[in-house]
């Protein structure tokens, strides 16, 4: 899979291109594990680049487990929206504070099923600044690291982050009580890193967290061109349902496991948001096993259909420093056949844009905007500090954080490392964010990531009924 795919299936802001296909580069020399001569890689879509710094030092322990603690905010209502995640429902509250180095780090709650463990951590000091920053976290379970883990962090003001931290559990066998290590690695400041003791060690009992989950064997399998698609089996929870899937092609090239690529419908017709977080290639036939993340709640759906999608090569990257890197090309209302490139306050993007396009915001509502040839972002409100969109068709909600206006005099106005705050309507489907603020009086174009052309059929998929 080259750089360029990849940062397709991250799906991302494209202001972040650069960081994250550096930091893909960086992680392509992942570990060999020789065991029952598999090869088994970190997923890149989770944890390409990340890198843990761990420092020793005196730890400080404050009460265990404890029940949701009255007057502590949920943080993970703070990622509600983002992916439809019924964290916040099922959290058990943690009052763990680690401080060093001017930085106080605050283990705020913990939740689990057979697969999954996620935390929240809200991490605060003058060292906590800048507009990229990330807080790196690595969690062992009873001596279980895990495979793949991943980590979003939301700034809630100039000095204080949220951090949610995710990690797979699932080939890890746990006890009843579960002796718990969390050590934050390290806090990176546009590029800086500071290092610190921030370890944390509590217990936990197992069954007093545990989520309830529905396991559906499936094993049926589907030709589609060259591969050999498989379902194996799908975990239903409330915390992230999980899918299990393998596939075979004729390619001589075994470790290219990206040239696959699918969508999941639910009875409902909607797209359902899904992430590869491990896989596992077997070196004997070359069959490959890749384990998906369904980021939406999928609990009272009658049915799910893992459709395989062909995809058109596409031109929506523009290569840029003699050719050494790209930028994701962003469609806008009325996009003409013109490619322009635009100066930005961080760096500049490449707009298909109609110069001619501009409208005032009110004008703007209704407007539809095509991310490919098939599918397109209905504008359906704009306010002083929000905007309303609905998706037609299939386009991941992380690529909506990447929009941006644009004026008559080609500025561009976005939330530069700012939460945009998606929350979802689960009825209408309709999608609320955060928006600069804008001078009314100007005239507007906006823009969204492009994406790859998606060639499917819903009758070539495989149907898993839930029940």
């Amino acid at each position: 899979m080259d750089d360029k795919n990849i940062k397709e299936c991250i799906n991302i802001s494209n202001k972040l291109d650069e960081s994250i296909l550096e930091g893909f580069k960086r992680g392509k020399d992942f570990k060999k594990e020789s065991k029952r001569k598999n090869k088994v890689f970190k997923s890149a879509i989770k944890v390409a680049g990340m890198a843990f710094v761990i420092t020793a030092g005196v730890i400080t322990v404050k009460p265990e487990l404890v029940e949701a603690i009255p007057g502590v905010s949920n943080v993970f209502e703070i990622f509600k929206g983002r992916e439809n995640y019924k964290y916040k429902e099922y959290a058990k509250g943690m009052e763990i504070v680690k401080e060093d180095n001017g930085v106080s780090i605050k283990l705020q709650e913990i939740a689990m099923d057979e697969r999954k463990f996620v935390a929240t951590f809200i991490a605060e000091g003058e060292e906590v600044y800048g507009n990229n920053i990330d807080v790196q976290i690595k969690t062992n379970l009873e001596g279980v690291d895990a495979s793949t883990s991943s980590r979003e962090v939301i700034r809630l003001d100039k000095n204080k982050v949220a951090v949610l931290h995710s990690m797979d559990i699932s080939d890890g066998n746990l006890n009843d009580i579960i002796n718990t290590t969390v050590n934050c690695g390290g806090i990176i400041r546009d590029g800086d890193e500071l290092n610190g003791n921030w370890e944390m060690k509590f217990k936990f009992n197992r069954d007093d967290i545990l989520v309830n989950t529905k396991n559906i064997k499936v094993d049926r399998g589907i030709n589609f061109g060259n591969e050999i698609l498989k379902v194996e089996d799908l975990m239903i929870s409330p915390l992230g349902s999980t899918l299990n899937i393998s596939f075979k092609s004729n390619s001589s090239d075994k470790d290219n496991i990206g040239k696959f690529h699918y969508i999941i419908k639910d009875d409902k017709g909607r797209f359902l948001n899904s992430y590869p977080i491990s896989g596992v290639v077997n070196e004997e036939d070359g069959r490959k096993y890749i384990r998906l993340d369904i980021a939406d709640d999928i609990t009272d759906s009658k049915y799910i259909n893992v459709i395989p999608v062909k995809t058109e090569d596409g031109n929506i990257y523009r290569e840029y420093g003699e050719g050494k890197d790209s930028r994701l090309l962003n469609s806008t209302i009325g996009s003409g056949n013109e490619i322009i490139k635009i100066k930005t306050k961080d760096n500049f993007g490449y707009y298909n844009i109609d110069e001619k396009e501009f409208y005032k915001l009110e004008e703007l509502v209704g407007k539809e905007i095509k991310v490919n040839k098939t599918n397109s972002i209905v504008i359906k409100d704009i306010d002083d500090n929000k905007m309303t969109v609905k998706i037609k068709g299939y386009y991941d909600r992380k690529n909506l954080s990447g929009f941006e206006f644009i004026d008559e005099d080609l500025n561009v106005f976005d939330m530069g490392s700012e939460d945009i705050g998606l929350s979802i309507d689960d009825k209408s489907g309709e999608i609320t964010f955060k928006i600069p603020a804008l001078d009314k009086s100007k005239k507007y174009n906006i823009a969204f990531p492009a994406i790859l052309n998606l060639e499917y059929n819903d009758s070539e998929g495989i149907k898993i009924n839930n029940n």
